[in-house]
């Protein structure tokens, strides 16, 4: 089935969330009031207690509710039931800015069908980090006169599968449908030459009702697609400026390249070149008098 070494999701700052229902009226919501608002670049550990929702009626009426963040939406619940075929506006307040939202309800409290689908499984040859390194980081190109900034990057890489799906709902039922916190749509799996086929869970959850289920994706070791590229290992004198540790474990690593050679040979060569230059300026001096 395949170990699962890593995941490939990646999230954008709280300041630069965008809303993904800007364009048009969300249509059909059910009567309960359950209204969720979809974004591209959010992040809920970042948007959690930033976000407020005011929802008003036909009237200009506030209506009661309280609004939560999901993995990978907001959803505001009204008090009570609404009134049916009907629009209401929301103001979502984006920390930066206000966006307006339009939404109508469905003439009932019916709820969209949960039937949660995903593309086949693709698979691919792939890399992850096997070990990382923690230093001031040398500039692509730089002689190593300046500091670059303290990162974390590979150092050596293990080969892994990488899995690959997408979701297939559309509509209303994708918008009540939403993914765990550990689901994503690219997975890397630890290769296994024995393995016939590879397997990830999606854990894929109702917003609307009480409920969640898992869904098992595989595809067959046979169909494992060739990696496009390559990637080689580098050593700490490669990316670090100075000493490097890991990242892991925090151990001492190595020297770096730029530290060594200023250290060992560079600092010598200087001083030899001072010296020189100051005998030079002194013969200029006496022939000068």
């Amino acid at each position: 089935m395949g170990t699962q070494i890593g995941d490939a999701y990646a999230s954008g700052d709280g300041d630069g969330a965008s809303l993904l229902d800007l364009d048009a009226l969300i249509d059909g919501i059910p009567t309960r009031g359950v209204v969720p608002f979809r974004f591209e670049n959010y992040s809920p550990d970042d948007l959690d207690a930033r976000l407020g929702v005011t929802v008003r009626d036909p009237s200009g009426a506030a209506v009661a509710g309280s609004s939560e963040t999901t993995w990978d939406r907001l959803v505001w619940r009204s008090d009570g039931p609404l009134d049916p075929l009907t629009q209401y506006e929301a103001e979502i307040d984006l920390i930066s800015h206000t966006v307006m939202v339009s939404f109508s309800t469905a003439a009932d409290d019916s709820a969209p069908p949960f039937a949660p689908s995903f593309a086949p499984l693709s698979l691919i040859e792939s890399f992850i980090a096997d070990q990382s390194v923690c230093c001031e980081i040398i500039p692509a190109g730089n002689d190593c006169t300046f500091i670059d900034g303290y990162q974390c990057l590979p150092l050596t890489f293990k080969p892994a599968i990488l899995a690959v799906s997408r979701g297939l709902t559309t509509g209303l039922a994708e918008r009540y449908t939403t993914l765990s916190a550990d689901s994503t749509f690219r997975r890397f799996l630890e290769p296994d030459p024995n393995a016939t086929s590879y397997c990830i869970d999606f854990f894929v959850s109702s917003l609307l009702e009480n409920r969640t289920e898992t869904i098992t994706l595989c595809g067959d070791s046979d169909d494992v697609q060739p990696a496009p590229f390559s990637q080689e290992d580098r050593s700490v004198d490669d990316i670090c400026q100075g000493p490097a540790v890991d990242e892991e474990t925090g151990e001492p690593v190595g020297d770096g390249g730029c530290n060594a050679a200023g250290s060992s040979s560079d600092a010598p060569a200087l001083l030899l070149l001072m010296l020189l230059g100051l005998a030079l300026l002194r013969r200029r001096l006496l022939y000068s008098l």
